[in-house]
């Protein structure tokens, strides 16, 4: 079975380079860390996307590959365990966008 992780990647970098002000809107770098993929990567807030984890990061979502696909709802997926934020939580609530790219 095919990893969710590098497609979401992918989608979340191509948004971003279609619509950069979704990253402003943020306020802050945001990383992702897929547990069992040892994948990561980080949106800077002029909207680029990087391999890793940025130091600066204002949030980090931890999150399992196979439950990428609920990112669509974050609280939900956050309140059932799915997702662990490290980081200022509001940076997280806004990260509306994703159900664009999940």
């Amino acid at each position: 079975k095919e990893a969710n992780g590098p497609a979401f990647q992918k989608k979340v970098t191509e948004l971003l380079a279609k619509e950069p002000t979704l990253a402003k809107e943020l306020g802050a770098s945001v990383a992702f860390r897929i547990k069992d993929t040892n994948l990561a990567f980080s949106i800077d807030a002029g909207g680029g996307v990087t391999d890793g984890v940025a130091k600066d990061a204002g949030a980090v979502l931890l999150l399992n590959d196979g439950d990428i696909p609920s990112l669509k709802d974050l609280r939900d997926a956050y309140m059932h365990g799915l997702v662990r934020i490290d980081g200022d939580p509001r940076v997280a609530h806004r990260l509306g966008f994703l159900k664009a790219v999940v």
